[in-house]
């Protein structure tokens, strides 16, 4: 177990011991959890999740797909009109 102080006053920088808060080590709160357990309590929104992600991945490229055709480079821009314009 470790004990922590601070200062009396944070805000003046004045030195001091201010009451005392014991800290425990994290490795003394570590618990055992199984995989099954987490699919048990929470197996259903996973799975929802996993879903979601995947059509929104999909409907992405799909539009990505469907953009690229219309895409062309800066490059193919220089030296037509409005290119070079300074507002």
């Amino acid at each position: 177990m470790k004990v922590m102080s601070t200062p009396t006053n944070t805000d003046t920088g004045e030195t001091g011991t201010a009451d005392t808060e014991q800290v425990q080590d994290d490795s003394s709160q570590a618990c055992q959890v199984s995989e099954d357990e987490v699919m048990a309590k929470f197996g259903k929104g996973l799975r929802e999740v996993n879903d979601i992600r995947d059509r929104y991945n999909i409907k992405a490229c799909d539009l990505c797909e469907q953009l690229k055709t219309k895409l062309s480079t800066l490059r193919s821009y220089e030296n037509t009109k409005g290119f070079d314009s300074e507002k």
